[in-house]
This record gives C-alpha cells, structure tokens and sequence, in this order.
C-alpha cells in the first residue's frame, strides 16, 4: 500500500490531538500564487489524452523544483492547492529563512517556467506575500482533519500576495524591520518589494514527518479512495466546483478569543463533510483566506455523475442553511478542468485546475454573506427547481465575457417543468398501458403499478409529461415524486415531499423537520399515551 504521509502537512502531522485543538505561535508565513497553470491546461486539453499526461508531468515537475526549495529552507507547506502554496516558517532564524526561501522560488520560476509544449509556449509566473507575527493554527473538521491559519496577520499575508504582481515578492514591515532593511523598497501602505536575496546562513534543520498515526484520518473520503486506489494520472473533464467562505473570523478572534473562532470553524467544517458525504460531493481540501477560512468541494472528479450539480446545489444550500450565523459566502460554477494528483515526492495533493475553480472563487467573493452564488452552467443544468435571484452580467478577472449567474435560495418542492412541445412519435406501444391504468384508476378499479426505465437522455421525462395530460384529460389527479440517487437507499423517498407538504415542513432542515414531527406527535397523544382520534 502506498504511504499517504506525502498528503499530510509536517504541522498536521506532529500535531498532538490528545491536547488543544488551537496554539499562537511566532512564526513567518508565505501565501505563493503561481500563474499560467491554467492557460497551461486549457492549450493542453486540445491534446487530448497525451496532453493529459504531458501536463500532470510538466506540473509535478515544477512543484517538485519548487518544494525542493521550500524544504531547503526548512518551511512547512500547509496547504497546498494546484497553483497555490501556504507556507509556514518556525523556530530559528524564520524570518531570514521565509525571505530566502521566497526569493530561491522567484529564481526558479524565472529558470524553470517557460514551459514548451506541443500546444505552443506558456510562461509561469509568481507572486507572493511574507508577513512575521503570532499565528493562530487551528485543528478542526470530521470525518477528516484539517488545519487552518487565521487571524489579523493571515488577512495581511494574503492581502500582500494579492498587491503583488506577477513576478514580485511583497513582505510586511515587519519582516523588513526583521531583515534589517537589507534588499527591500519600501512601497507603502506598510508593504516592501524585496529586491534582493537577504544575506545570511540559515541552518533548516526539520525534515519530512515520520510519526506513527493513521494518515487516512487527515485526508478527505472520496481523495483517500482515490490515493488507496493507486491512480494516478491526471485527466480533463467536466466538473462543477464550489468555494465555501466563512468570514469575519478575525474579529471574533479579537473579541471572543481562539476557542470562538475553532468553535466556529469546526462546525461549518462538519457541516461541509456531512453535506458532501450525503451527496457523494468531493470534499478536496481547506484553503487560506482574508479574514476568514475557505473550504474547497468538486462534484465530477474523481468520480463523475450524470446529476453532478444537483449534487453540488443539493449540499451547498444545505450547508448555507446548516451555518446561518457563520456569514457563509458560496459561489460555484461548471466547465472543463483538469483533475490530478500533483505535487512532490514529500508533499503532494490531488487538485482541480481550471477556469471552474477559478470562477466558483470569484463567485464566492462576490456572492452575499449566507447565499449561494452560481453560474448559469449550472443553474441551467441541474433537474431541481430553487427560488433565484437574477444578478446583473458583470465582469471578473481573468474572464473575457459578463458572467452570468443567480443566488440560488431554498429547494422548490416540485420538479423542473419538462418541455412539452415536443411531440411525442413511436411510443405508442408505451403510452398504451399507462393510459389505460389511468383510466382504470378513474373507473375505481384497483389500479396498478407500470415500471419505466431506460438510459438517460432518452425521453422518460417528455413520456411522463405525456401521461400527466393524458390524466388530467381524464379527469385524475396526479402528484409528482422524485427519488433522487442520492435518496436510494432511504425508505420511502419519493413520498417525503408530500408527506412534508401535508404537515407544512417543507424547507425545513432534517433537526428541525425532527423537532417538529415529535411536536405533532405529541398533541396526537392521548393522556394514556394511546393515539388520540
């Protein structure tokens, strides 16, 4: 079996779980955005299947030189995405050993990233924030681990990388200050441009974690399936993918004290896993952000389904209802990425690039605090009916077009109209029995039951509205179920829609549908515990 200590931070890893879930420590932290991966995709995916594997090499390649750098200087890559590093440097001399490092990295990419494909050259390029303070760290989530970094000093980190442009490193004052001022120009608005690798001997002295614990209790269910599976290579395909805020954590951090905001944390954290568990959503990692923590889910990779943003929306409106004091902002959007493990030999991941990631990320940014903000590919995709808001077209970075999209609120009961101006040709040897049981059913005959089954695509939903009016012209009412995948297993899935619109439930979330069932139950219940009439 192969070792899974790769996918596991140093941190994470050495982490004593038996004791506080939270520590401050002094350190440096690096916030690294690499640009061009995803120009490097899109060439790549004309290529089809060899273009597949020639970008999983050309990227592991690069991170392997990059990491190599990283671990050099003794740093820790906490979180590591498909462009996108966050770095933590500890113990002596951390400041000198953060700028270094950072400096070697810019080196690197200048050598390493004009990347010659058969689709043409494509240059990668870096950015970066290096900011020194107290740290908070923080140990939340089920059914897996994460680790996660917030606080004041994280949103300053975050907001230098984001001031940085392609090809520059920005450090905090006080990082100069730690530096002596050596190699940095002052720019302002307490941000300094390092010009120069600072001088110094640092001794890293902290290699790869080697402890004995169960490394699948810190990787996600669905990439845990994958890694124990043994596959490896990378492949382009049609996701939906979805970026999951919650903000305002560095007040509450300030006001409230470190077990607030793990409080906080842990429980959007297990609200995230459990909605992805219930519909089979990729759950792919945790992610660094400005005043906040992020979250990171795909549905269509590793594993795809014919009803992938039902899936999504199904669990994103879930989790915004499930956290309603968390100030959650969603976004999630749909299009071709490509999907692989990449990384390291010692520090790897399985990541989505593409322009769907970086437009759910967009999405989320915009999207208002407690809603759900989707593109219209998947708007327009899903089979479930939502109340929506319509949002203006408007522009985003990196987009050439207005993107289109709406706040999706609360599920509908009933189901997505099907066209019915299609004609229906050649089925009438299908439509025959189903009408005659409708005519039965309105002549008080026992009735019947008629499976329909067939592939997807192939029309069941027209011939169902074919029967519904048929029906209607005979004079029988009928009520619409649907029993979803993700429902199959659940005893009688189909009628929960109208047993909920029956006893006024609808919308509400499965605790509170709980609360109120034992309610009605109580009334029903006589004095000796008996029914009542």
């Amino acid at each position: 079996m192969r070792s899974l200590r790769p996918f596991v931070s140093r941190t994470l890893a050495e982490w004593d779980l038996a004791g506080p879930r939270w520590r401050a420590e002094e350190a440096t932290l690096a916030f690294v955005d690499l640009s061009g991966f995803t120009r490097l995709s899109e060439r790549l995916s004309r290529a089809m299947r060899g273009g597949a594997e020639e970008l999983n090499a050309t990227i592991s390649t690069m991170w392997q030189h990059l990491i190599d750098v990283v671990h050099a200087a003794g740093g820790d890559v906490l979180q590591f995405g498909g462009d996108a590093l966050l770095v933590l440097f500890s113990g002596p001399d951390h400041v000198l050993r953060g700028a270094q490092c950072l400096w070697d990295l810019q080196r690197t990419i200048r050598r390493e990233g004009r990347v010659e494909t058969d689709a043409g050259p494509v240059r990668l390029r870096m950015s970066a924030g290096l900011h020194t303070a107290v740290f908070h760290l923080f140990v939340a989530g089920e059914p897996h681990r994460e680790i996660f970094v917030i606080g004041d000093a994280v949103t300053t980190t975050c907001g230098l990388e984001s001031r940085a442009n392609a090809g520059q490193v920005l450090v905090s004052d006080a990082v100069a200050a730690a530096l002596g001022n050596q190699g940095v120009k002052d720019v302002g608005d307490g941000a300094q441009l390092l010009t120069r690798r600072p001088d110094g001997v640092i001794d890293p002295a902290r290699g790869v974690p080697s402890p004995a614990i169960e490394w699948s209790a810190y990787l996600p269910p669905r990439v845990l399936e994958l890694l124990e599976a043994g596959t490896r290579a990378g492949e382009h395909r049609w996701v939906t993918m979805a970026f999951i805020k919650a903000g305002g954590l560095d007040a509450v951090l300030a006001a409230e004290g470190p077990d607030a905001v793990l409080a906080a944390v842990d429980r959007v954290s297990r609200a995230v896993g459990a909605a992805a568990g219930r519909y089979d959503v990729t759950f792919l990692a945790a992610d660094v952000a400005a005043d906040g923590a992020k979250w990171l889910l795909a549905s269509g990779a590793p594993i795809a389904h014919e009803d992938d943003e039902d899936r999504m929306l199904l669990a994103l409106t879930e989790i915004a209802r499930a956290e309603p004091g968390a100030r959650l902002q969603i976004g999630t959007a749909r299009g071709k990425v490509f999907a692989a493990e990449v990384g390291h030999t010692d520090r790897r991941a399985f990541t989505v690039l593409g322009d769907a990631t970086n437009l759910a990320a967009r999405l989320q940014a915009r999207a208002r605090p407690g809603t759900v903000l989707a593109s219209r590919s998947v708007h327009d995709r899903t089979t479930l009916s939502y109340a929506t808001i319509p949002v203006d077209p408007f522009p985003v970075k990196g987009q050439r077009a207005l993107i289109h999209a709406v706040e999706i609120g609360g599920r509908l009961e009933e189901i997505r109209a099907t066209d019915e101006s299609i004609p229906i040709v050649g089925r009438d040897a299908v439509l025959a029995p189903l009408a005659a049981l409708i005519h039965d059913e309105r002549d008080d005959s026992t009735g019947g039951a008629i499976e329909l089954s067939g592939e997807a695509g192939i029309g069941k939903s027209r011939l169902l509205a074919e029967v519904r009016r048929v029906a209607a012209e005979a004079g029988v009412e009928t009520i619409d179920a649907r029993s979803d995948p993700f429902g199959s297993t659940a005893p009688y899935w189909t009628m929960a829609p109208a047993l909920r619109r029956a006893i006024g439930a609808h919308g509400l979330l499965p605790n509170e549908l709980e609360r109120m069932v034992r309610e009605l139950g109580s009334r029903a219940t006589g004095p000796a515990g008996a029914l009542g009439g």
